[in-house]
């Protein structure tokens, strides 16, 4: 649902959706490898999209570490 709301360009509600995953996660340790890393996509698309251009870096480079083997497309971001 967060990449939707990306994609029709509710930020907030986008935002909203990402700290929810985040608070699950916390919770749900058993989940946390691969909801992170989508978490982390998310905030650094969305962003990238209020212009904050040094913390999207930040959120991909944190993707990045947590998985190496991300498909080139993140690397390229």
């Amino acid at each position: 649902m967060c990449f939707f709301e990306i994609a029709v360009g509710s930020l907030k509600q986008a935002l909203g959706y990402c700290e929810t995953c985040e608070q699950q996660l916390t919770h749900e340790p058993t989940k946390k490898h691969s909801l992170k890393a989508l978490c982390l996509l998310a905030r650094a698309i969305i962003e990238f999209n209020k212009g904050q251009y040094r913390e999207s870096l930040n959120h991909i480079n944190a993707m990045i570490n947590l998985n190496p083997k991300s498909p080139s497309d993140v690397w390229f971001a």
